[in-house]
Parts: structure tokens; C-alpha cells; sequence
């Protein structure tokens, strides 16, 4: 019988544990297929190697679980490669030059799609017209999402296609922004309003998507991501198992369908925590309100400066009724809530469902969290709700929340207030609507700085909180929630091997490291996806 031997063994490492928050005394671990079979001292590790065994000198790098990203839109995000990608655009003119060169290299009668629009960076004052598209081409369609996907600009081709009109009042939770005149459209649509216009864009075929998601992998490896929780359609999700069928999928997906497919999940009897590892059931994306860019995010009280308290996407009987439906049936709910008041709302109906089902163990979460009255605090963890919030947002929207919530920002973005408290953090990038590094995701969670930038003033130094903490949001309790805690975000024995190995000190020097931070190194399932060229790493 031939000795058993691991087929990778990793030494001279420090291995940082999210668990306890601290160094784990081993020093070396040994990957068998697709699992961490042993952890230990070097020599120990090593001697377990045999004569086909790949042995990586870790120069004492730091080692750590792979990274989660808790919420992203990732066939979108993929899809935005081939769309235009307004992000990059500080001022109106460059957006419209992009549409320009769209128009001249498609044919009269096409889309043309994209987004990442911000009308703080396009340098407006108010929200974009029709009229600026309409003068470059009404022979073409145009749909472009704004940055935070709360609002969408189009031409007037498509308003007309979608029957929106002078007369077409507002739908139920949403919003058709008009002239000075209060009846003619400018051409912007927010919340519910949307889905008049983006229900008309030809969806992209399996053969697309799948192009798009495969180059977009890689991406993910580099930065050290070996999971996502995604925000989705049925349709997405069949494209992830046609790519799990065809062994082309390379990341761990855990998948959130949009509240108007409850009655299908039900019906075919999908609950949280149905599939495996590589591919799941997460649950149910409910939205509340929009967003605080679009000032749609729904508050307790009006905006500062302005009439209004936001949209209210969703009443909160109406919600409470989902919340109730969906626990019944065993599906989580990850519900959409950004103002105080929309953040109440979602925390009253989570109450609501758990008293009426106390024995149903789902775990429900709040995306993004984002501003929360100080008496909502203790509840998140008397709940067992989970705060699944994006730190890179806070880079670009402290302008934003100064202005607009003036001394309520206290809790905006209250990571060290929920975590006091005991609530599980789960921490994401939101793309495509921010960018999925999430080491500037950490840089932000610990230092708080606007625009990325370290010579800011911290906004609220108060929330800081600890770099160990922010691994944890983004490793063991994303995990947490989706019920993966067991096989996943440890470096221990007997889970799943989804490891990184870094370059810089990051524990240790200062947060501004984190900024230029490279993984050398990406494990998946016991496999080598990424490794940076170069001497970091010695195989022997």
C-alpha cells in the first residue's frame, strides 16, 4: 500500500484565525484534494510531503482564509465590461463622448446600455436630461443606470417605448422625474420607476455571460475573493449552474433571488442552504427604500435642507407580510434598507417573523445598514440579524452625508456601534456599483478616510474598528451567513481549502499598507488559481 502524502504544503507562514482574532500558533498546513487536512509547525508539515508534493516557502507573508465579498451584482459586473462604464467620468461631457462613440460604432436601432453615472461627479446640480442624449442620436435606444442602480437616465426613444408620458402618473414606490413644468419626463426614473424601462433591454444570452464571467475571475483571485453572496434573477442563476455542470465555475456562490420570484422559490420548494459549497440558495433581496445618493433612502425625518423624507419603496405591512411568507418557507431574507427609517421598518418585520415562527432558524440580514437610529442599535443582535454593509461606499458618500444628514452621520456606517453590540458584520463591494478591492473596503473600515485618501480627517473616528475585525467581516461571518461557518473562514482541519497569502505586513504597519496590498497567492477548494510572478514565495 503507498504512503499517503498531501499535495501542497504551505510553511513559514503566519496564519491569522478570524475566530479568535489572533496569530494561530501554527506555522504550516498540508491541503489533500479539495480540504485542509492538517495544520502545524513547519517541520511537522513538512514531513507529511512526499516526492510530488508542491512545497511553498511563505516567508513568513501572512496567510489567511479566502475573502468574501457579502453583496455583489456579479453577472452585472461582468456584463459592465461590455457596456459603457461611466465610473471614470468627472464631468458631463466625457459621459456624453463615450455615448457619442457608442452611437457611431452601432447600427441605428440598437441598445446602448451601461451605467456608474453620479451626478456629484459628473459636477450637476441637478439629475442628467433626455435632451443631452436625444441631441446625440434618437435613432438608437439608450438605458444607463446611475451609480448606486437607484435611477436610471434614458432617451426619449425609449420613454416613448415604455409609454411613459406628461399623463403617466408615478407607480407604487417609485419615481418619474419631471420638468420644471411638473408633467414632461426628464428622462430619469427612480425605484420602482425603473422597471418600466429595464424589463424592455434584450436580456444577454448564456453564451455572453458566461464569455464575461470568465474574464472576470480572474479578477476576483487577485484580490484574493473565493466567494460572493449575489443579488440575482432565476436567469443568473441558472447561468451559474450551467457553468457549475460545465466545471467552469471558479468561484463560490451563494445566491439571493429578488422578492418577486418568492412565489416560484416556494413552489419549487427552494429554501436557504439548498445546493453545496460551490453553489447555494441564500435566500430572498427585498428593497425598502433607495438610496442616499439618489435621495431616495427613506428617513425618520426630512433631509437636511430639503421637503422630503425619501421614497418609501415598500409599506411596512407589506414588507412585514414577506418577511412572515418567506420565513414560513425557510428562505432568508436579505432585505435592502439605507435611511433609519427604512432600516426600522426592516428590523420590525424581521421582529414580527421571528416571534410568529420563533423555531425557523434563518438568517436574516440588512444590506448595506447604512444609517441607523442609536435606539435600533441593540436589536440587531437581540434578532440575530446580520449587518451586511460595504465600507468602499463610505469613500465617496461622506460629502454626501454631511450634506444631506447633517449630524445624523453619527451612525452612519456604524461598524464599532453594531459590533459592540455582538452583531455579526458581513462587509461587500456592492459592485459594479463600487469596486471589488476589498482591501480599500478594510482601509475604509478601519480608517474612515473620504475618497480614499489618508490625509483626510476620520469621519467619526468613533466607528473605527480594528483590521482584525474587518478580516472577520469578510471571511468567517459572511460564512456565518449562509450557514457555511463550519466548512469555511477558518485555516483549520477538515475545511474547505480557500486560502490567501499576502505581501505586506498588514497587521502590523500602518492602514495605509492595506492600499497597497497584493495577494501573492489564491487557493480555491485545494486548487492554485492565482499566483503572482516573482520571489515572494520559494517552492522547493
Amino acid at each position: 500500500m503507498s504512503a499517503w502524502h498531501p499535495h501542497i504544503v504551505i510553511f513559514n507562514a503566519r496564519i491569522f484565525d478570524p475566530l479568535t482574532r489572533r496569530v494561530a500558533p501554527a506555522t504550516a498546513l498540508a491541503v489533500w484534494e479539495n480540504r485542509i487536512v492538517a495544520i502545524g509547525l513547519d517541520h511537522e508539515m513538512r514531513e507529511l510531503a512526499g516526492p510530488a508534493t508542491l512545497q511553498l516557502d511563505a516567508r513568513r507573508h501572512w496567510l489567511l482564509p479566502g475573502l468574501v465579498d457579502s453583496h455583489i451584482h456579479l453577472t452585472e459586473f461582468a456584463l459592465r465590461r461590455q457596456e459603457l462604464d461611466f465610473s471614470n467620468c468627472s464631468a458631463l461631457e466625457e459621459a456624453l463622448e463615450l455615448v457619442r462613440r457608442a452611437v457611431e460604432a452601432r447600427p441605428a436601432g440598437s441598445w446602448i446600455t451601461g451605467g456608474g453615472w453620479d451626478v456629484r461627479r459628473l459636477g450637476l446640480s441637478g439629475f442628467p436630461d433626455r435632451a443631452w442624449l436625444d441631441a446625440i442620436s434618437q435613432d438608437h435606444l439608450m438605458v444607463f443606470a446611475s451609480r448606486d442602480w437607484h435611477s436610471v437616465w434614458v432617451n426619449s426613444p425609449v420613454l416613448e417605448r415604455a409609454g411613459i408620458d406628461a399623463h403617466t402618473p408615478d407607480p407604487e414606490g417609485g419615481k418619474i422625474l419631471r420638468r420644471n413644468s411638473g408633467k414632461e419626463p426628464t428622462g430619469v426614473l427612480q425605484e420602482k420607476a425603473c422597471q418600466m424601462v429595464y424589463g424592455l433591454v434584450p436580456p444577454a444570452e448564456f453564451e455572453q455571460v458566461g464569455e464575461a464571467l470568465n474574464d472576470v475571475f480572474a479578477e476576483f483571485h487577485r484580490q484574493g475573493i473565493t466567494a460572493v453572496h449575489v443579488m440575482e434573477t432565476p436567469r443568473e442563476w441558472r447561468f451559474y449552474q450551467l457553468l457549475r455542470q460545465q466545471r467552469q465555475l471558479q468561484l463560490r456562490i451563494s445566491w439571493y433571488a429578488f422578492v418577486e420570484h418568492l412565489d416560484a422559490l416556494k413552489q419549487s420548494g427552494l429554501a436557504s442552504g439548498l445546493g453545496d459549497a460551490w453553489l447555494q440558495v441564500g435566500g430572498i433581496k427585498i428593497f425598502v427604500d433607495g438610496s442616499l445618493g439618489s435621495q431616495t433612502a427613506e428617513m425618520l425625518a426630512p433631509y437636511q435642507g430639503l421637503d422630503h423624507a425619501g421614497v418609501e419603496v415598500r409599506p411596512e405591512a407589506e414588507l412585514t407580510e414577506l418577511v412572515e411568507e418567506a420565513t414560513a418557507n425557510g428562505l432568508a431574507c436579505a432585505i435592502h434598507a439605507i435611511g433609519d427609517r427604512a432600516n426600522r421598518k426592516a428590523l420590525n418585520a424581521i421582529e414580527t417573523a421571528r416571534e410568529r415562527y420563533p423555531s425557523r432558524e434563518v438568517r436574516h440580514r440588512i444590506e448595506h445598514a447604512q444609517l441607523l437610529h442609536p435606539e435600533d442599535l441593540p436589536r440587531f443582535v437581540r434578532l440575530n440579524v446580520i449587518a451586511s454593509m460595504q465600507p468602499i461606499h463610505l469613500a465617496e458618500d461622506v460629502p454626501a452625508i454631511e450634506a444631506l444628514w447633517g449630524e445624523r452621520g453619527r451612525y452612519a456606517f456604524a461598524f464599532q456601534s453594531l459590533l459592540a453590540r455582538g452583531t455579526r458584520l458581513a462587509f461587500g463591494s456592492d459592485a459594479p456599483v463600487e469596486r471589488i478591492n476589498p482591501w480599500q473596503g478594510m482601509f475604509m473600515a478601519v480608517t474612515r478616510k473620504a475618497h480614499l485618501d489618508p490625509a483626510q480627517p476620520t469621519f467619526y473616528p468613533e466607528e473605527s474598528i480594528s483590521l482584525a475585525e474587518a478580516v472577520a467581516a469578510y471571511t468567517i461571518h459572511p460564512h456565518y451567513a449562509v450557514g457555511l461557518e463550519y466548512r469555511l473562514g477558518r485555516i483549520t482541519p477538515g475545511n474547505l481549502a480557500d486560502f490567501i497569502i499576502v505581501d505586506q505586513d498588514v497587521f502590523n504597519d500602518p492602514p495605509e499598507t492595506l492600499l497597497e496590498n497584493q495577494v501573492l497567492l489564491t487557493c480555491l477548494d485545494g486548487q492554485i488559481v492565482y499566483r503572482r510572478s516573482g520571489e515572494q514565495l520559494i517552492e522547493l
